[in-house]
């Protein structure tokens, strides 16, 4: 089983790309990397891929700008109140909890002073965007992401199939099953 992610030691961190023949260059496995991850994410959650100099800077980096642009912190401004305008419960406390494990400063003065719930665990679905990208690097403990390459690449074939007619696709890892008209064909994604 091959793993992609990264992983941080001694404040560096340690990027797991997908190989290819074809691929060489840093800039395009980065790009590859998003391209399979964002099949996993809600549109509004998803990385842009056209902008080649965007994965000039390592993983976490990206994800992390992604997240922030979800919390515009420029804008909260003590002297002026604001509106609630939704409140996401579960969410909130993988924000908080994420927000004082972060680096950064932003996130951990969003996060100061507050008392966290012990048994915290991040579930598998969130509805708000950053929430869905904090649970795929975020275990709850540590900032980190390893995921097996093979079943991301079943994911991403699965969602490229095209839907039409009476078609029906199933994913039952590792196979994913096309029935139509009576016949079912069973593919092996590597």
């Amino acid at each position: 089983m091959r793993k992609i992610g990264f992983t941080q030691c001694n404040d560096q961190i340690k990027e797991i790309l997908p190989r290819s023949y074809q691929v060489e260059s840093l800039r395009r496995k980065r790009k590859m990397f998003f391209t399979m991850i964002n099949e996993f994410l809600s549109p509004k959650a998803r990385i842009c891929t056209k902008d080649a100099s965007a994965f000039d800077t390592d993983i976490l980096s990206i994800f992390i700008q992604k997240i922030e642009s979800f919390f515009p912190i420029y804008k909260l401004r003590p002297e002026h109140s604001q509106k609630v305008r939704k409140i996401y419960t579960e969410e909130s406390l993988l924000f908080n909890r994420f927000f004082k494990i972060s680096k950064q400063e932003k996130f951990r003065y969003l996060s100061d002073k507050h008392v966290f719930w012990s048994r915290f665990k991040p579930k598998k679905e969130y509805k708000h965007p950053a929430a869905q990208l904090m649970a795929m690097i975020f275990n709850g403990k540590e900032i980190e992401m390893m995921m097996d390459l093979d079943m991301v690449f079943a994911q991403t074939v699965y969602k490229r199939i095209p839907r039409e007619g009476d078609k029906k696709i199933t994913l039952d890892y590792p196979y994913i099953h096309i029935s139509q008209n009576g016949i079912t064909t069973r593919l092996y994604p590597q």
